[in-house]
Formats: C-alpha cells, structure tokens, sequence
C-alpha cells in the first residue's frame, strides 16, 4: 500500500519517543552541557 501521509497513531509513537530522548538526557545531564555549549 503506498503511504500517502503519516498516521495520527505514528506521530504520537515518534513524540513520545522524542520526549523519552530528551528526558533522559536531562536525566543525564546532557542538555545542561550542551546550552553551556
């Protein structure tokens, strides 16, 4: 089937992955870092 467009469904797995990312990067100390950058 060709995919014209993103599903709702697979752009709420892709946001929730990314705030995932980033909240163990500040987990991690990452993003402090990188803003003194």
């Amino acid at each position: 089937m060709p995919r014209k467009y993103i599903p709702y469904a697979e752009i709420a797995i892709i946001i929730s992955c990314i705030s995932i990312i980033i909240s163990i990067l500040q987990l991690l100390g990452v993003i402090p870092v990188l803003k003194l950058l």
